[in-house]
């Protein structure tokens, strides 16, 4: 057994009597199955002498000791690492999304400032432009504390089609990662994009009902209507036109019967082929008065006249880019005959419903649309009006200009019904809905909103 246990590797601390001691072929092996035979042998005879006399085996358990430990040792270092390696992956791939989200929006906000400001400029301007722009950029990464000497900001710009593109690359640091071994220390991020301003074809869609007459807003001592600023903010959206490229219309709608008010639902300003006249649109604009102490019989709000002008205006121009910009005040409450049969009547007159349709006309027709509301959301939820069917007046997304937005914004052929709200989450209009309380904000809506559908990102 001596002999056995050696060949086991182990040394006995302790001496066989006669009795115990194993026997085993003593014929020499003449192959190697009858060597494995004799190993296995010695195997088995070894485990039950062990469970026969435990206490002569102190140091085989010993033995099994250590490596057990040594077993639970390296599943447990395995075990950390796994855990440090999932930990770490997570928290710097959340961070590595976020900061490749901000890389995207500074490279987006420099394309499309240089592209305004290019188009603003003779073509010779390009390296204004392309100046501006990475001084935007590297004025966005420093606001979300990327660090600028480890990022390159390159700007380019493509004439004649005047397309300006951006690219930022940026070092970022592993915040985990780096510290477990086989991992870099940073990882390289990169964000492109691609702006180009394009003349527009705009015609404007002014409300000109009674209700424009009100205050501009709820400030005790408010002097000014919201028709006053809707024309000063008329005027600054004229103003921010470019008169060589750009061409204008305007459109007022209100009541269809001139005996009613001073601003029945007209044309008052033609889109043409030719860029518009600064000076003329401008006297179109302070022409349009509310007549102060005039009684008014009826000052309704043809919201579907108006769109349908808008687009008549439009369809008579061969641009490519052409939108609308309605400003209103209030629900619908004059409109155009419409047949539909899901509606009761079938056909007839129904305000809310001709409005969206000749929404969806305008949309099939290639023309975007952004949309300016004035007042608290729910004076302009069509709940108040009886004739409609009542939706949750706390959803934001129910008022009556919200809707117009989305219908015009939605598919081509949106399913409507007596009791229509399109699904706002189909809109992919390159349009813009603003919403304010009072019409003291209109000037920086308009503005905002000729920027937004004359820069457009291509990339």
């Amino acid at each position: 057994m001596p002999r056995a246990l050696h060949q086991l590797g182990l040394k006995p601390k302790f001496r066989l009597s006669t009795a115990s001691k194993p026997t085993f072929p003593l014929e020499k092996f003449t192959s190697n199955r009858q060597i494995c035979r004799h190993i296995e042998l010695l195997i088995l005879q070894y485990y039950r002498m062990k469970c026969m006399n435990p206490r002569y085996f102190r140091g085989a358990a010993s033995l099994d000791r250590r490596l057990e430990t040594g077993h639970f040792v390296i599943l447990l270092a395995g075990s950390l690492f796994g855990a440090l390696l999932f930990i770490g992956t997570i928290i710097d791939a959340a961070n590595l999304f976020s900061i490749q989200e901000r890389l995207k929006r500074a490279a987006d906000a420099a394309a499309l400032n240089g592209a305004e400001l290019l188009f603003r400029t003779p073509s010779d301007s390009a390296d204004s432009a392309i100046l501006r722009a990475e001084s935007i950029a590297r004025d966005n990464l420093l606001n979300w504390s990327i660090s600028l000497p480890d990022s390159e900001v390159q700007m380019a710009v493509e004439m004649p089609s005047a397309i300006v593109r951006a690219q930022i690359r940026s070092d970022i640091p592993l915040l985990m990662l780096a510290n477990l071994p086989g991992f870099p220390a940073h990882i390289t991020l990169r964000a492109n994009s691609a702006a180009q301003a394009r003349s527009l074809s705009m015609v404007l869609v002014l409300d000109l009902s009674t209700s424009m007459r009100f205050p501009a807003s709820s400030n005790p001592g408010e002097t000014e209507s919201k028709l006053d600023k809707l024309k000063q903010a008329a005027n600054v959206l004229i103003d921010r036109l470019d008169e060589s490229r750009d061409r204008l219309g305007i459109v007022g709608f209100g009541d269809d019967d001139p005996s009613k008010t001073p601003n029945p639902t007209r044309v008052l300003l033609e889109i043409t082929e030719a860029p518009f006249n600064r000076a003329a649109a401008h006297a179109v604009i302070d022409a349009i008065n509310d007549n102060p102490g005039t009684s008014y019989l009826s000052g309704k709000t043809n919201i579907a006249k108006g769109l349908q002008l808008a687009t008549s205006q439009l369809n008579s121009v061969s641009a490519t880019d052409r939108h609308t910009l309605l400003i209103s005040d209030g629900t619908p409450t004059q409109s155009l005959p419409a047949s539909l049969p899901s509606c009761t009547p079938p056909s007839g007159t129904h305000d809310f419903l001709s409005a969206l349709l000749e929404a969806k006309y305008a949309r099939n027709s290639g023309i975007t649309n952004s949309i300016v509301a004035i007042g608290q959301p729910s004076s302009l939820h069509p709940c108040s009006w009886p004739q409609y069917s009542c939706f949750d007046a706390s959803d934001p997304r129910n008022d009556i200009l919200g809707r117009a937005l989305a219908g015009i914004a939605s598919s081509a052929d949106p399913q409507y019904h007596c009791g229509l709200s399109p699904d706002p989450t189909q809109a992919g209009s390159a349009g813009m809905f603003l919403a304010s309380p009072d019409a003291t904000r209109l000037s920086e809506m308009f503005v905002s909103i000729v920027d937004f559908v004359r820069n457009r990102l291509i990339e």
